[in-house]
């Protein structure tokens, strides 16, 4: 096989868990640089995820004052028949709040909208949940024992 075929394949294989799962696990930097690590459902835009976080939640504050993350996307377990060999994706990402009322806010809203259905309505109404836009800098694949791929430092697949 050659290098553009493997690359092609794990492109493929990235794809389908980004379509598949529809929720990513987020660790984010405190005040005092300790590490806070929960989940966030998302969607798919243009080389990037979106987000709506609560005004609440812990990582809208990480994010405002450190703009960085990590991104971690794993195989639902339900489809792999070894937890230790589930193929997952991990991003380094940096984060924007997108301003409500731009072109990108009704954007990312749709994305999630499209995605989520009116759960996603309910939330924007509430007032306290933000856009984020992550934005990948560095993209990991790890597929079973020892195959950890750097793909590229600016794209989701």
């Amino acid at each position: 096989m050659t290098m553009s075929t493997d690359t092609s394949q794990m492109s493929n294989q990235i794809k389908t868990i980004l379509e598949t799962v529809t929720s990513l696990q987020l660790a984010t930097l405190s005040l005092q640089n300790r590490p806070f690590s929960s989940y966030a459902p998302y969607a798919l835009g243009e080389n990037c995820f979106y987000l709506l976080v609560s005004e609440l939640s812990p990582h809208t504050h990480h994010l405002h004052n450190h703009p960085i993350g990590c991104v971690m996307i794993v195989q639902q377990e339900s489809e792999s028949n070894n937890p230790y060999l589930r193929p997952r994706v991990q991003y380094d990402v940096t984060a924007e709040f997108i301003e409500q009322d731009s072109e990108e806010w009704t954007t990312g809203i749709q994305l999630l909208t499209d995605r989520f259905g009116e759960t996603v309505t309910t939330l924007v109404a509430q007032k306290d949940f933000y856009l984020v836009r992550l934005d990948p800098e560095k993209v990991n694949f790890i597929q079973q024992f020892k195959n950890d791929y750097v793909i590229d430092d600016t794209v989701l697949y």
